[in-house]
């Protein structure tokens, strides 16, 4: 009897520990993550990339690359605030585990092995569960995705639509925790996982979706749904919604920082105080800062009083402290680049630096730049815009380049003959558009970017106006003569 007492309470002790790792702590702690290839195959990948999921981060150490065929070892580490699934990203696959503040981890990864659970290894901090997580998280983002759910219905059969698919994900995560079984925790994240994966995959957040994207269903201010890696952009997209809806914020020039912030700090006011609203507070303020090339708007102690956690008011002050610097890599060469020549034929560039490349062949000339990729719905909202733009500086010293990253070789190939035509085309492999994602993460953000090169071959970063601000990208080109 005594022995079955001890083993019970040892059983619960090891339950217990499993559960306190995945709860969300909110503090900032220093986190490691390390690992190594552990056998070498055929065509192996050249790239991995440890990409952490908490946005709140320093842009420099959200993505960070290695060149395997150089050292077989990772190593890097960054302070997180956040419990999250973070991501290792090797060649096209994509490895998922969960992290928390604090925690040191430490992967093997075999490309020999078939077999997943043999292919990535985990020991350190959360050894047993993320050896049950990278698994089930491969055959989770395996699943089907909605195919026909009408936003633009009524609310009640929308959101009635949207718990019919719930049941099924939930049916299919049960399945799988019986068969496998799946510590119970990691069951319960993926039921608030797939809810923000689904909505993400769904909502285009325009101003007539922040009723949807606010249903119960998806508990905007529980915090501890910050577990989930699209929990953040499901709150921002309903932000946006409700500013989209704010006609004073829609017309206010995109410049016009301290308005936006006014207009921001009423939309907030109406939120209940939480890591949620602190979080979306920070990344609005957080974009506004990295759009200004000096700070041109007030951020001051009322501001910061709206946090409720302490650790926002220390990022956003140490993202004001370096508005003003630019960090950009001298020479960063990049293999895996091609280009569409002036026979539009389609070449390959040596192990080069894009941005040396670009400056040589348009000397003296105004650059102006968008990073894009094929299948983003705001880069193809900019085309049109982008063609009008093209127009205004024809037969004018302002070149227009594109640089097209994470997407398909044909989709490429098929987008540039249609709506790229006029300007200068390049597009980056897999390896390569790890390597520049990982270098530029100072002031690559996601797609679409834009960036301009002036005269002088300085590149210009901040407050850079998209196609579709016309007058604004004119007066900023204009400036450059």
């Amino acid at each position: 009897m005594k022995n079955s007492i001890i083993l019970l309470l040892l059983l619960f002790s090891k339950s217990a520990f499993i559960n306190s790792q995945i709860h969300q702590k909110f503090v900032s702690a220093r986190t490691v993550i390390a690992g190594s290839i552990v056998s070498e195959v055929n065509n192996a990948p050249d790239i991995l990339t440890v990409l952490f999921c908490d946005p709140t981060i320093e842009s420099n150490k959200i993505r960070n690359v290695f060149r395997i065929s150089e050292n077989k070892y990772f190593h890097t580490s960054a302070n997180i605030f956040f419990t999250q699934n973070t991501t290792i990203k090797y060649g096209k696959s994509y490895y998922n585990f969960l992290v928390s503040p604090g925690d040191s981890i430490y992967i093997k990864i075999d490309p020999s092995q078939s077999d997943i659970c043999k292919r990535v290894v985990f020991s350190g901090d959360n050894a047993e569960l993320n050896n049950q997580f990278v698994p089930f998280v491969q055959y989770l983002y395996g699943l089907n995705a909605p195919k026909i759910i009408d936003i633009n219905g009524r609310k009640k059969e929308v959101v009635a639509s949207f718990k019919n698919y719930m049941r099924i994900m939930e049916d299919s995560i049960d399945n799988y925790a019986k068969t496998y079984k799946l510590i119970p925790d990691i069951a319960k994240w993926a039921k608030r996982d797939v809810i923000y994966t689904i909505a993400n995959q769904i909502f285009d957040y325009t101003g007539k979706q922040s009723e949807l994207a606010s249903d119960t269903i998806f508990e905007i201010f529980n915090s501890d749904n910050f577990k989930s890696m699209y929990f953040p952009y499901h709150l921002i997209g309903y932000t946006t919604a409700l500013l989209r809806n704010d006609t004073c914020y829609t017309k206010t020039n995109s410049n016009d920082f301290k308005t936006k912030i006014n207009i921001l700090v009423k939309t907030i006011n109406k939120m209940p105080r939480s890591i949620s609203r602190d979080y979306i507070l920070f990344s609005y303020l957080e974009k506004f800062i990295s759009s200004s090339n000096t700070i041109i708007f007030d951020i001051n102690d009322n501001i910061f009083k709206l946090f409720s956690n302490d650790y926002f008011v220390t990022r956003i002050k140490e993202e004001m402290a370096k508005v003003s610097k630019i960090d950009i890599h001298p020479f960063s060469p990049i293999e895996g680049i091609s280009y569409l020549n002036d026979n539009g034929k389609i070449e390959s560039l040596s192990n080069t630096d894009i941005f040396d490349v670009l400056k040589k062949r348009a000397k003296d000339k105004v650059i102006y730049i968008e990073i894009y990729a094929t299948w983003c719905g705001p880069c193809k909202a900019e085309i049109p815009a982008a063609r009008t733009l093209r127009n205004v500086y024809k037969d004018k010293d302002v070149e227009f380049v594109y640089l097209c990253l994470g997407s398909k070789l044909e989709d490429w190939q098929s987008i540039i003959t249609k709506d790229f035509n006029g300007g200068e085309n390049y597009f980056f492999d897999t390896s390569a558009t790890d390597m520049f994602t990982g270098l530029y993460t100072n002031f690559f953000k996601g797609y679409p970017t834009f960036v301009i090169i002036d005269r002088k071959g300085n590149l210009l970063t901040k407050g850079i106006p998209r196609p579709s601000n016309i007058n604004e990208v004119i007066s900023v080109i204009d400036s450059l003569k």
